[in-house]
């Protein structure tokens, strides 16, 4: 294979398939099909017997797919691009490795998350990235639903789900991991 050319190449099947990009000996995951329900991102993909590192996520990558509930991600993702995960309303569970990941802006936007799980070793520069978990999002006066920012002086509203900030402590309890 060219180290110069684009390969792509897809891995599982239906609502589980993932697509890939090979570059410079490297795999990269692409934009997915908006039917998506699971997205377990392999450490590696094959191609004419040979591997290729999966190593990052590109922007956007799974964008609006409004069924995608379960992410993992595996140590050999160095990279998640800008806006990946955003408007995944269903998305309830994600896996992040223990191994440092640089995490472009807006990734877990519009996301209503419940239970991330994100290793101790990662420092809150990443968390920052995602909000937090709802607790977290609520005590730096984030949107306990998306991450989002409040605009407005007097009525509060979500610059980005446009939902107002008259959630109650129960509310926030509710969502929040034990």
């Amino acid at each position: 294979m060219n180290n110069n050319e684009y390969i792509f190449a897809e891995y599982g099947t239906g609502t589980t398939k993932l697509k890939y990009k090979i570059f410079n000996g490297k795999a990269f995951v692409i934009e997915q099909d908006k039917d998506i329900t699971e997205a377990k991102i392999h450490k590696e993909i094959w191609y004419q017997d040979e591997k290729y590192p999966v190593v990052y996520i590109e922007n956007c990558a799974f964008k609006n797919c409004k069924n995608l509930h379960t992410v993992t991600i595996p140590p050999t993702v160095t990279h998640i691009g800008n806006g990946v995960f955003s408007g995944c309303t269903a998305l309830k569970n994600v896996t992040i490795p223990k191994t440092p990941i640089k995490m472009g802006s807006e990734v877990f936007i519009k996301v209503f998350i419940n239970d991330i799980r994100m290793p101790d070793t990662v420092d809150n520069t990443y968390r920052l990235k995602w909000g937090g978990t709802f607790t977290e999002r609520a005590e730096k006066n984030l949107c306990i639903y998306c991450g989002g920012s409040f605009k407005g002086l007097i009525k509060k509203e979500c610059s980005v789900c446009g939902r107002q900030k008259d959630y109650t402590k129960s509310e926030v309890e509710k969502y929040s991991l034990k």
